[in-house]
């Protein structure tokens, strides 16, 4: 009777951890997955955002210096926006002129009738990487 008591009550305690760590796990994710949801959401908006709070708890920052930084970084948002499409633009015709050449390899490497497939592959599987503008 005692034996089976005390192992009773150490399947409970081992239940009662491992729902815990689930639970904890779930939690974590859910937190994880809404950072990066925010990361990649809201644009410009949702980096003066991340930008402005992490000033503020790295800095101390005051109310009036909160709004004083948020009204800098929305005057300054479509110089940046105009400066981030420039370098993609520039940064865009090395890296088409790169992807045309990993192409002429990898067709050399093809039958006749692999090359047709390829050709049809769409872009992103030919060369995965982060989305290009077209």
């Amino acid at each position: 009777m005692v034996k089976s008591l005390g192992l009773r009550t150490y399947l409970i305690a081992l239940v009662i951890f491992l729902l815990g760590g689930v639970a904890g796990a779930g939690i974590s994710h859910a937190l994880s997955e809404r950072s990066q949801r925010d990361l990649v959401a809201g644009g410009f908006d949702g980096f003066e955002r991340r930008k402005v709070r992490a000033l503020k708890r790295k800095l101390d920052l005051s109310d009036e210096q909160v709004e004083s930084v948020r009204r800098i970084l929305r005057e300054d948002r479509e110089k940046r926006r105009k400066l981030t499409e420039e370098v993609f633009e520039r940064c865009g015709v090395p890296l088409e002129r790169h992807r045309g050449e990993v192409d002429e390899r990898i067709r050399a490497v093809l039958d006749p009738e692999q090359q047709k497939r390829f050709e049809r592959l769409p872009r992103r599987q030919r060369h995965p990487g982060p989305p290009r503008n077209p």
